[in-house]
């Protein structure tokens, strides 16, 4: 691989020009982690892979998005902050180190997941950052051409340790020393600022040092370049797509020779028609030309370039096979094409690659051929239907008595094929994702402006909403200015409207009820909060969601079956402010052990196998179901069911078979119709039937 750029054959190329550039940079949380995803910024900072990955989760979780310190926001012209810089970062993970999680001191809120041997981590980072704040103090300077070579050769030195056979230390050597030759011919020694030198310096180290290289393998890649002119065997000429090539560059605006071409001033055009026919004479044995034929949007014929075109014009005018002398000029023309030029498939598994068209009833090509064995066994298996295949149940766990936290079956049932997958299988389809963000909050929605609400409103019900605030301030959390205090003010009064409807119930501290129910050979066991002496409340700002409900319809089932029956109460604050409440009707202990032995068997199969019952959906189709509008129509519900399934994408909601989980096992949830509805009917219905509105 030659004529590559000196930051593509060397990562140290692109880290030490974004070096140059810290005067101007944002820094923010992915450019640093890519300086310090360098080997040779590790190996000088002394860090690890692992302890890098501990910084990234560390910096993300502290809330930095950019910015050193809170000078970098007034050199970009905006007001002075540092809640979301690495200073303010770093801080919270030494005073969390030294203090512990939660603690304030000196507006710093400390951030306590950095304990043991791993303060030497957040040392090393501060270490890197105080050697960026130097640096960017250095390169802020306007230096005279002797200071700049001292200056460089300190960024070099200071951020990256190289071994000796390293290129970029001869690199680096080799192009100041250039430019410091340049500097004393010329007897030039006035200031210059980091954007001259950037300037300089980047199109020197970015050049391409490989032409050393050329002819030292047996198969070279590189590009058309003059000169190159040397007899081959073989000779691959790539990407010969229409408008790619010959290139074609944009005239500048102030060049004069554009509609003015004379003979003898430079083309590219020209220039790029010129190599390919040295390429042409080069090749001794083979010339092979490839190009995309075909659109990936709507697999039409696209064009290659003018010069293929013209190649193979020339050769269909001049050339006929031996055999064809006989045919028309056309017909021998097109016959000649035909064995020349190949259309390839798309996809390397392409059948076409691997059967000879004597054993198929379809004529393929006798030239496709492939040496990749890889996609033989699926192609070597024997053709199915699309019938949907019943998935083949494992093995029931032999456990005689087995103790079951009552959380364990509110998760099966709002997740059956999530509960299968990792409890059974052990198996995690979606991980989490640690996203770089580089811009402060500017609104608080999503799911962090819930969790903010939640917290919120259980600061209000703890009387610490004060102290809550000034942990929510210094966490970096709320949009800065006006917007964050419009935002906390909104999510205030929602909180308060939701409070003084708890308050109505006269809460107290009242000792957690315990669940320990023996129902066959399982015992459920729990401890659920009482915040009054007859009622539990189940309350959430947002619409009353398929989970909360099934969660406390579960709570409900546990406290009738074992003969402590509550009140249970659902109190939920909409997105347009409307107040919905809610309950449960009380039912006897035996109807409620009935119940809870369906779902108990229900997770007994669903330890062996994926069950189709996807909780959103299934509480779409009940809703539908117990409609006065639909009474009681089970194809309208089925219908509402499959929308909220597979047709409920949008900007700000997902469908549910977009989960991981419920698309590795049912991506079609036609097929389980018969099933869904038995289990809608057999689980959730009840559900339904025992919950009624309060006035």
């Amino acid at each position: 691989m030659i004529d590559q750029s000196g930051g593509m054959e060397n990562p140290i190329v692109d880290a030490y020009l974004y070096l140059l550039g810290l005067g101007e940079s944002r820094f923010t949380l992915s450019e640093l982690i890519s300086v310090l995803e360098v080997p040779a910024v590790l190996a000088r900072f002394e860090l690890t892979a692992d302890e890098l990955e501990r910084i990234r989760q560390w910096s993300t979780e502290v809330g930095i998005r950019w910015g050193l310190d809170g000078k970098t926001a007034q050199q970009h012209d905006l007001p002075m902050q540092e809640s979301h810089t690495w200073l303010n970062g770093v801080r919270r993970m030494l005073l969390g180190y030294a203090m512990g999680h939660d603690h304030i001191w000196q507006d710093t809120l400390s951030y306590g997941d950095v304990e043991g041997l791993e303060a030497s981590v957040a040392g090393k980072l501060a270490e890197f950052l105080v050697a960026i704040n130097d640096a960017q103090a250095k390169l802020m300077e306007s230096l005279t051409p002797k200071e700049w070579i001292s200056t460089l050769y300190y960024l070099a030195e200071r951020f990256f340790l190289v071994d000796e056979d390293d290129a970029f230390q001869v690199l680096l050597s080799k192009q100041l020393d250039a430019l410091t030759l340049q500097w004393q011919q010329a007897y030039f020694d006035a200031p210059l600022d980091q954007q001259v030198i950037r300037q300089l310096l980047s199109p020197l180290l970015q050049e391409s040092q490989g032409g050393q290289r050329f002819l030292a393998g047996r198969v070279n890649f590189c590009t058309l370049m003059p000169m190159r002119s040397v007899p081959f065997k073989v000779i691959c000429v790539l990407g010969l797509n229409e408008g790619d090539y010959p290139r074609s560059v944009a005239p500048m605006g102030f060049d004069l020779m554009v509609g003015q071409y004379r003979s003898g001033d430079r083309s590219r055009r020209e220039d790029d028609k010129y190599l390919f026919l040295e390429a042409l004479m080069s090749a001794r044995d083979c010339f092979y030309i490839s190009y995309v034929g075909r659109s990936i949007q709507d697999n039409s014929e696209k064009n290659a370039s003018i010069l293929v075109s013209e190649l193979l014009e020339y050769i269909g005018q001049s050339c006929v096979f031996d055999g064809d002398q006989t045919l028309a000029p056309d017909e021998a023309q097109k016959a000649l094409l035909e064995r020349l030029i190949l259309e390839h498939p798309l996809q390397p598994f392409n059948a076409a690659y691997y059967v000879q068209s004597q054993q198929s009833a379809v004529q393929f090509d006798k030239r496709l051929y492939s040496y990749d064995d890889q996609w033989l066994p699926a192609l070597l298996s024997v053709p199915v239907d699309n019938e949907p295949q019943a998935f083949l149940p494992l093995d029931g766990l032999e456990q005689p008595r087995l103790e079951l936290a009552l959380d364990e079956l509110s998760r099966f049932i709002g997740h059956p094929a999530r509960y299968f997958t990792q409890r059974r299988l052990k198996a995690y389809l979606s991980l989490p994702e640690e996203e770089e963000k580089e811009d402060e909050p500017f609104a608080l929605d999503g799911l962090a402006g819930y969790q903010l609400r939640e917290g919120l409103l259980q600061a209000m019900l703890k009387d610490d909403e004060d102290s809550f605030v000034e942990r929510l301030s210094l966490t970096g959390a709320l949009p800065y200015g006006a917007l964050g205090r419009l935002s906390l003010q909104q999510s205030r009064g929602q909180c308060r409207q939701l409070l003084s409807v708890l308050q109505g119930y006269a809460l107290e501290e009242c000792a957690p009820i315990e669940v320990n129910l023996t129902l066959g050979s399982l015992v459920l066991q729990a401890w659920l909060d009482l915040p009054t002496a007859t009622t539990r409340l189940s309350y959430r700002i947002g619409d009353l969601s398929a989970h909360q409900k099934m969660q406390a319809w579960i709570e409900h089932l546990a406290l009738c079956a074992q003969g402590t029956p509550k009140q249970h109460h659902l109190i939920n604050l909409s997105k347009t402010g409307k107040l919905l409440q809610h309950s449960f009707i009380i039912i006897p202990p035996n109807d409620a052990q009935d119940y809870l032995n369906k779902m108990l068997a229900l997770l007994q199969q669903g330890l062996c196998q994926p069950i189709a019952l996807p909780a959103k959906s299934a509480d779409a189709w009940c809703k539908s179901y117990c409609a006065s509008k639909t009474q009681e129509d089970p194809d309208i519900a089925w219908e509402q069911a499959l929308k909220q399934y597979q047709d409920n994408s949008s900007a700000f909601t997902r469908s549910e078979v977009d989960d991981a989980y419920w698309q590795r096992y049912f991506p079609d949830l036609q097929s389980q119709k018969a099933q869904f509805v038995a289990l809608c009917e057999q689980i959730w219905l009840p559900m339904h039937r025992h919950l009624e509105e309060m006035e």
